[in-house]
């Protein structure tokens, strides 16, 4: 198992006005306008885009600038990833705009002017059943018109454009994961349930360590084309690959931190260690360099912070540092040998693969408590914890195949996702746009 985990390891900043208006008994519906908005811009921090989980569903965050505007998008996903309000916030000139749209009739746009003025303008859609947008017909415009605006409490996030009527997109959570179904690996998702096996690329070559993009557009992953592990990217639905890195070395389980920005392990400097990648430079930079090996790379929920496997003093432990390789952390002091670290999408536990008694578990780090999963299994390794935080997926080997499990915090029996036909692994639960 050892010489298993040995092969895997080897294998716009936005703008906001701060002009102080004053509004004639309106100050207060533009004060909430702005206070949404800066809620937003914590959340995104320097990312285009952000994905959580919310009581609803899902919820996302985006940034866009368009025609000159910069804009912040929210739209809240239900538990079958579809739309169920979208709200664009945008800063322009002189002006505060907050466009909602709702499923049902419910849109409306609130413009807060310098002179003082909040103007809401409800908008009615005339049913169509065509592919052709909508007309919009205003109900009422009265420039002088004084409203408080009720701004949508729950932050949520959610990657993706709105989708349009002709295609309809929805952001679902996935399982995503390498199997031999086929003969060999190739990507492929199934729900969180095991259902709904898809599979996503069918060149004939080998493919390992898959991830969705922030967006949930893209997947990026490792593929052995040529005899050396490179880093590509697909769309979802398998189709426009395109190759990223040709370093004759072999990189492996990359991650996106935005859409430009990339890490990933790589033995370029003769020892494995993470880098980091602009995609449109292609300028590579190395994080880790006072490890005797640091591996499998993973990202916290908020893109800032990098979580990984290194070894220093003959001791592997979990470390985390900032994406550009400072403030480093060591968060365990157990002196046994860890891998694939994974983190829940609130950024508060930990979870991960240890070898304490000459067998690999499943542990977890819970409000700075660790604790070892019982799996059933004798050996259980790349846990991935699911979008809500309550279940562990990790893979184990039953009938003489590799096989894709779930299993709550509390150690109760393990589900089997997959069956043992073919080998699974490398799962991560993640949010995908799907049609």
């Amino acid at each position: 198992m050892k010489n298993f985990l040995y092969f895997i390891s080897f294998t716009g900043i936005l703008f906001f006005f701060t002009i102080v208006y004053t509004y004639a008994g309106t100050g207060e519906g533009a004060a909430e306008i702005l206070k949404e908005i800066n809620l937003l811009k914590g959340k995104l921090s320097s990312m285009d885009i952000y994905t959580e989980t919310s009581e609803k569903g899902y919820l996302q965050i985006e940034k866009k600038y368009k025609d000159g505007k910069n804009i912040i998008v929210k739209t809240l996903f239900d538990k079958n990833g579809n739309v169920l309000c979208c709200d664009e916030y945008i800063t322009f000139q002189d002006k505060l705009i907050w466009e909602h749209k709702e499923t049902g009739s419910v849109h409306f746009i609130i413009t807060a002017g310098k002179n003082g003025m909040v103007k809401r303008e409800d908008v009615a859609f005339a049913p169509v059943s065509t592919c052709t947008p909508p007309p919009y017909v205003p109900r009422t415009v009265t420039p002088t018109q004084h409203v408080k605006p009720s701004v949508t409490p729950a932050l949520s996030i959610s990657p993706a454009p709105s989708p349009t009527p002709c295609v309809k997109l929805k952001l679902k959570e996935k399982i995503i994961f390498v199997s031999d179904f086929d003969g060999i690996m190739n990507i492929y998702t199934i729900n969180p349930d095991g259902s709904n096996l898809y599979k996503i690329t069918k060149e004939r070559y080998e493919k390992a360590f898959p991830s969705i993009s922030p967006d949930g557009l893209k997947i990026i992953y490792s593929g052995n084309k040529d005899g050396t592990w490179n880093i590509y990217t697909v769309n979802t639905d398998g189709t426009g690959e395109k190759r990223l890195t040709n370093s004759g070395s072999n990189d492996i389980m990359p991650c996106f931190i935005d859409k430009n920005n990339i890490i990933f392990q790589s033995f370029r400097e003769g020892k494995p260690a993470i880098y980091r990648m602009a995609l449109d430079t292609k300028e590579v930079s190395l994080l880790t360099n006072d490890f005797i090996l640091s591996i499998h790379p993973v990202l916290y929920p908020d893109r800032k912070k990098i979580l990984f496997a290194g070894e220093k003093n003959g001791k592997t432990e979990l470390y985390s540092m900032d994406i550009d390789g400072k403030n480093l952390k060591e968060l365990t002091h157990s002196r046994f040998e860890k891998s694939f670290p994974s983190i829940s999408s609130d950024g508060k536990k930990i979870a991960f693969s240890g070898n304490s008694e000459g067998r690999w578990s499943i542990y977890i780090i819970d409000g700075g408590k660790q604790r070892k999963i019982n799996t059933g299994f004798k050996d259980s390794i790349y846990p991935s914890w699911t979008c809500d935080g309550k279940h562990i997926v990790f893979q184990a080997l039953e009938k003489g195949n590799t096989g894709l499990f779930k299993i709550n915090l509390s150690g109760e029996k393990s589900v089997k996702l997959t069956d043992n036909k073919s080998n699974n692994i490398q799962a991560r639960c993640q949010f995908i746009m799907v049609k």
